[in-house]
């Protein structure tokens, strides 16, 4: 756990103890919700606070946490955080089991957590279960109601779970007999590249075969002039040197997205990763942002 302390305030000035959970260092979500990739947006949001007047007499502490999106340490993250830490609420974490497991502990601590994602499970937002959780986030719910009226359109059915390589290219040879339209959900854009490499190792992307993906994430199939690493990039240490084969068997996906984001969030994004420069942040290494933030 790492914490900022706030600039040396003036008496009577109230500090308000903010923890924040984040993955950090993994390569999968290195896109979307990393450490780096996201937390200038608390400076910016602390700038807008300040600027506007909106807390006044009032400064702010930072303890970061990076529970890597995995449940159990999100666990102990928002039990280290309320306990030692003694933060006033948390944000994140921003992974659905992460977020789920945070939030059954912020509920049995009548404790505030703000999760944040580009998507999470629709489970999240049920308030019996979650009483102290809140979030900005879409839920799977309405991008489930988009799907439904793809599978209306064309009737689609049958289903698997099953996401490693050999298990899923183990249910395209089942499938490639009988169905031409196949739909996956996969979080991030190396699951859904695992699975077009499936697909073209099956000899499925053919004219006969179209793929459709439910993504949340707004970058379609990613946007190099934007700083987005294609779909078709294969981001581990060791590629497996198939990126132009997948890029070609791209054009037999679809992608249901939902809409993209006005362009005036270019001006937050520049804000949020010139903020990674400055306090609470003052990054360093791998840390610093080479790219686009969200």
């Amino acid at each position: 756990m790492i914490t900022a302390a706030p600039p040396q305030a003036s008496p009577g000035t109230r500090i308000i103890k903010i923890g924040a959970m984040f993955p950090r260092g993994i390569s999968s979500l290195d896109t979307k919700v990393s450490y780096s990739r996201t937390v200038g947006g608390l400076t910016v949001g602390l700038n807008k606070v300040f600027a506007d007047g909106i807390l006044p007499n009032t400064n702010f502490s930072f303890s970061f946490y990076f529970n890597q999106c995995n449940a159990a340490q999100a666990s102990g993250g928002a039990i280290s955080l309320i306990k030692d830490a003694k933060v006033d609420v948390i944000i994140g974490p921003a992974c659905s089991s992460s977020v789920a497991m945070a939030a059954t502990i912020g509920a049995y601590f009548n404790f505030s957590i703000f999760a944040w994602s580009t998507v999470l499970s629709a489970d999240l937002s049920n308030p019996l279960s979650y009483p102290t959780l809140a979030s900005t986030y879409d839920s799977t719910y309405s991008l489930v109601q988009a799907l439904g009226r793809v599978f209306r359109t064309m009737v689609y059915k049958r289903e698997t779970t099953d996401d490693s390589y050999y298990q899923i290219r183990t249910s395209l040879r089942r499938m490639k007999t009988q169905d031409r339209i196949i739909v996956s959900c996969y979080e991030v854009a190396a699951e859904r590249r695992n699975f077009i490499s499936a697909a073209l190792d099956e000899r499925m992307t053919t004219n006969d075969y179209v793929f459709v993906f439910l993504v949340f994430t707004q970058v379609g199939f990613g946007d190099v002039s934007k700083g987005q690493v294609p779909l078709w990039v294969d981001t581990k240490i060791k590629p497996d040197g198939k990126d132009n084969e997948i890029k070609k068997a791209c054009e037999k996906a679809l992608l249901i997205d939902i809409q993209q984001l006005p362009s005036i969030l270019n001006d937050y994004y520049e804000k949020s990763r010139a903020a990674m420069f400055q306090w609470p942040i003052n990054c360093q290494g791998s840390d610093c942002p080479v790219g686009n933030t969200n």
